[in-house]
């Protein structure tokens, strides 16, 4: 046998062991189960995958609870120190319900009769809370600011 035809034998030999041997590995490759590489990526960034509406919906709905219990612990914590009355506590509550109510009814509106619709409604908290002499910085969260941790 010359050499030409043992380097072809030994080329469809070592071909065949590859094909073989790489059709496991392949099969694995299951990308209904899995993400791939470019899923991996999107939610690297930040983008999420998309969910049924009733996953939605009960995210929403959790989201909305723990922010209600976060909001009465806050509140409550600010009966206790004497920064609120129970009654200021209460319609406080009723303020903010009053604010995510315009958020739920601004659905079908322009850009600007929502801005104004919110300000409007800031505006009255932010007057109601001068008036009987209450920081709201104090109760309420600020968006993008981290209170410093006590030394």
């Amino acid at each position: 046998m010359n050499n030409k035809a043992k380097l072809i034998l030994t080329s469809v030999v070592a071909s065949g062991m590859l094909v073989v041997s790489s059709a496991p590995a392949l099969a694995a490759t299951d990308t209904t189960t899995k993400p791939n590489f470019w899923d991996k990526i999107m939610l690297g960034i930040g983008f999420k995958k998309q969910h049924t509406p009733e996953k939605r919906a009960e995210r929403i709905e959790a989201m909305k609870t723990k922010r209600a219990q976060k909001l009465d612990t806050r509140l409550s914590e600010a009966v206790a120190s004497g920064k609120l009355t129970q009654e200021q506590s209460d319609v406080l509550k009723q303020k903010l319900q009053v604010i995510d109510q315009i958020k739920m009814q601004s659905a079908g509106k322009t850009k600007q009769e929502k801005r104004d619709a919110m300000k409007n409604a800031r505006e009255d908290l932010k007057q109601w809370a001068s008036d009987n002499g209450i920081s709201i910085q104090d109760i309420m969260p600020q968006k993008g600011k981290v209170t410093p941790p006590a030394i």
